[in-house]
């Protein structure tokens, strides 16, 4: 979790490499319980590509010093 102050950033790590929806429950789950934008929950995953859905953010974990840059900015 990064709390910017008026937006929190929840992120979730998986070592799986394939983009599956089924990797996102915990975030809906969170989503659900606090109305977040989808634009603001990230999973990184094992994979090499990130992928943006209707739901949230797939970061490839080799991008993860640019999420965080794009977030800071």
């Amino acid at each position: 979790m990064l709390d910017k102050g008026d937006v929190l950033y929840p992120f979730e790590v998986k070592s799986a490499k394939t983009r599956n929806q089924s990797l996102l429950a915990n975030l809906k789950y969170w989503d659900k319980l606090n109305n977040t934008m989808p634009e603001f929950l990230n999973l990184i995953y094992g994979g090499d590509e990130d992928f943006k859905t209707g739901s949230a953010n797939f970061v490839s974990w080799r991008n993860i010093n640019t999420l965080l840059d794009k977030i800071e900015g």
